[in-house]
């Protein structure tokens, strides 16, 4: 959404690009809409949703953001699956990626390969949403197709059995979790050999280390560095007077979901990105939050910060979690109707730390 006057915008060398609004096409089209019944039994597929786009164009930067309420159809999904079952597949020594070629429903099967290829993506896709900042050839993107993919891949670290259940492999910073249903269940259930072939080890939490796109298309034919670099100490830190700057309007903000899933109603996994651009800088929280009811909260944070006036991106990842035990400890809420990523956000800052795995780094900064 935009300040409420295109006078603000252009008084700070900014102009609005591609605003759309669907709640007032579908408010004109309700005028139109025939409400007797249908002549026949066949039904008639309603029309998508129209995307919100959004954008601004300051400082030589072009910033766009798309979201909309519909999710991805059958095909899309049945696409994004395919490619998520060959993404967590290990690799060749050609750097291709291994796909058995065995059923996946075949039940004497009890290869990791062939666990891994029950792999899918969440329940609700928003493929189309996706935030976009461009600057000449560099663009800086966030969407949910990349983030899944980041996912899927790291499964390539995975080498788990059907009677083993790691909760991380350091290799790809992915954990496997278990609801507090299966807890209960693998304790008084006897694993028999069909039961263990059966059961799938994937991480079904959809908790991806993804933390943005980036890429440069040269028109000039030079190679544009397009690699963060590790600082000592935040970039972003020394910034934060800046960001509460009430005196400094907010040029436009938007809150894009990526994906979601319920998780089985055993909880809540989500990642959005939210955007704030001001007169001199913008500021991007990227963050993935995960629930499983009555075992454990996860938050996992990427900030980016960016001085018009200065040629330099920041970046600062953080994660945090807590088992159900230790909110306890913390005197944190228990309920896990509290933990609601609509209304936890003031409480994720109470959460622990949690040590960043190898590759990726808390502070970084980008040349541009």
């Amino acid at each position: 959404m935009f300040v409420d006057t295109a006078q603000i915008l252009s008084e700070h060398g900014a102009k609005a690009i591609c605003v759309s609004n669907p709640q007032e096409e579908e408010e004109e089209s309700d005028c139109n809409v025939d409400f007797s019944p249908p002549s026949t039994s066949v039904p008639i597929p309603a029309p998508a949703p129209t995307p919100r786009v959004v954008g601004i164009e300051i400082k030589k930067w072009r910033i766009t953001s798309v979201s909309t309420s519909s999710i991805a159809n059958e095909s899309e999904v049945d696409q994004m699956t395919k490619d998520l079952q060959t993404s967590c597949m290990p690799l060749k020594e050609d750097g291709s990626c291994f796909v058995p070629a065995s059923s996946i429903t075949n039940a004497s099967n009890s290869s990791a390969c062939s666990k891994l290829m029950l792999i899918h993506p969440p329940e609700i896709l928003f493929l189309g949403n996706n935030l976009k900042l461009e600057y000449g050839d560099f663009v800086l993107s966030f969407c949910p197709r990349d983030a899944l993919m980041e996912w899927g891949k790291a499964h390539r670290g995975l080498n788990s059995l059907a009677n083993e259940c790691p909760s991380v492999s350091s290799k790809s910073s992915l954990s496997i979790l278990k609801s507090a249903d299966a807890k209960l269940w693998s304790k008084n259930v006897l694993a028999d050999s069909e039961t263990k072939q059966i059961i799938v080890h994937h991480d079904w939490t959809f908790s991806s280390i993804y933390d943005g796109s980036v890429s440069a298309c040269p028109n000039d034919g030079e190679s544009h560095q397009t690699r963060w670099e590790s600082l000592q100490d935040s970039g972003i830190s020394g910034c934060t007077k800046m960001l509460m700057d009430k005196s400094a309007p907010i040029l436009m903000y938007d809150d894009v979901p990526l994906y979601e899933d319920d998780l089985h109603d055993n909880g809540e996994s989500q990642l959005s990105v939210k955007v704030r651009i001001m007169p001199k800088c913008f500021y991007i929280l990227l963050r993935f939050f995960l629930r499983i009811d009555n075992v454990l909260v996860r938050c996992r944070d990427v900030r980016f910060f960016h001085l018009f006036e200065m040629k330099v991106i920041y970046r600062d990842i953080t994660w945090r979690e807590a088992t159900w035990d230790t909110l306890k400890i913390l005197r944190l809420p228990t309920s896990p109707s509290f933990w609601n990523s609509d209304k936890c956000a003031g409480y994720l800052d109470k959460l622990p730390f949690v040590q960043l795995p190898e590759g990726v780094r808390a502070f970084s900064s980008m040349r541009i």
